[in-house]
């Protein structure tokens, strides 16, 4: 399949984007207002309707968030049939992270229905935090690559792209692992033990273990800070725009991320405020995860790396560019 007959599916990426988002911030919201058995177990139903009461806040929130995942699950299913089944898709690279992204995410609706049917201890919600996070990760990258780049084709190999790409994956890392660590010390419910609320039904109540938590988090902020300046050292100098502009845009984002926990701390876990920061945190990711996607397309031609994959391409079938130049 040629260029022009991909192209008709571009917008499935953008779309998954979209959705996977909004299938997150509602995940956000449905903790941060403990809506998780609002609607019960009888999934399609909410408490043995069609539908939710539109009086109960909760039931909306935990049913519209059913009905989202459910919407994404269709759309990613479509998703990897038409960028993982067909040559130009395997050709490329995205038939494995078309593929990864719908793994995750049958994974991410497992993990979370189990969590609700076995009505897990506080802290075991934390790996649906990492499965999503990881998710979200899949997604921003395969829509980085499949959005493509002339001009990252043209520069293969050259300047500091290696070192950028090598940056920006610490950087996906370092954050990721934030939001990992920031997602059990509020899931265990460390948090509101570190802040003196004495909560119930818990089987972490250390207070030395929360500070020591809270402590580990606020290192990995550190870090994460400086491998952004180490990755915005060496974007500076490249001519790519988009990988700059997401630069700037992850600069942006860290900051608000950092201002929503402070504001969390400073304010205790108000819920707007814990939802606020777990939100600018994904974004702040997913900037992240966007920048070194796009850097990949500046990675050698016979050999591109992502997530602990490694693509080879067969040096007999030729690349988009020589294609075209030879019609």
């Amino acid at each position: 399949m040629d260029v022009e007959g991909t192209s008709m599916w571009k917008w499935l990426p953008r779309l998954v984007v979209l959705l996977t988002f909004l299938v997150l911030t509602l995940g956000v919201i449905v903790v941060a207002t403990e809506s998780g058995d609002a609607c019960g177990f009888d999934w399609p139903y909410c408490n043995g309707r069609l539908y939710p009461d539109p009086f109960d806040y909760k039931q909306v929130i935990e049913y519209t968030h059913r009905l989202t995942t459910v919407l994404l699950s269709f759309v990613a299913l479509g998703n990897a049939a038409a960028f993982g089944l067909v040559p130009y898709g395997r050709r490329t690279g995205q038939a494995p992270l078309a593929l990864l992204v719908l793994l995750l995410l049958f994974t991410q609706a497992g993990v979370g229905g189990l969590n609700v049917l076995l009505g897990t201890p506080k802290g075991f919600t934390t790996l649906d935090v990492l499965v999503s996070e990881a998710l979200w990760v899949a997604v921003i990258i395969f829509w980085a690559r499949s959005a493509g780049s002339a001009e990252a084709r043209r520069t293969n190999g050259r300047s500091v792209h290696g070192s950028a790409r090598r940056a920006a994956g610490w950087l996906v890392v370092l954050v990721y692992a934030e939001i990992a660590l920031g997602g059990f010390f509020k899931h265990s419910a460390l948090a509101e033990v570190f802040f003196g609320l004495h909560p119930t039904r818990v089987w972490l109540d250390s207070p030395a273990l929360a500070e020591s938590v809270y402590v580990l988090h606020g290192v990995l902020g550190v870090l994460t800070l400086i491998a952004f300046g180490a990755l915005y050292t060496f974007v500076r100098p490249l001519s790519d725009r988009r990988v700059r502009r997401g630069a700037q845009i992850t600069a942006v984002l860290l900051l608000l991320e950092i201002l929503a926990g402070f504001t969390v701390v400073i304010r205790g876990l108000t819920p707007f405020w814990v939802a606020a920061h777990m939100i600018m945190a994904t974004l702040s990711l997913g900037a992240a995860a966007y920048v070194y996607g796009t850097l990949l397309e500046h990675a050698p031609h016979g050999q591109r790396s992502f997530g602990g994959l490694t693509e080879r391409r067969d040096a007999r079938v030729p690349t988009v560019d020589a294609r075209q130049k030879n019609a």
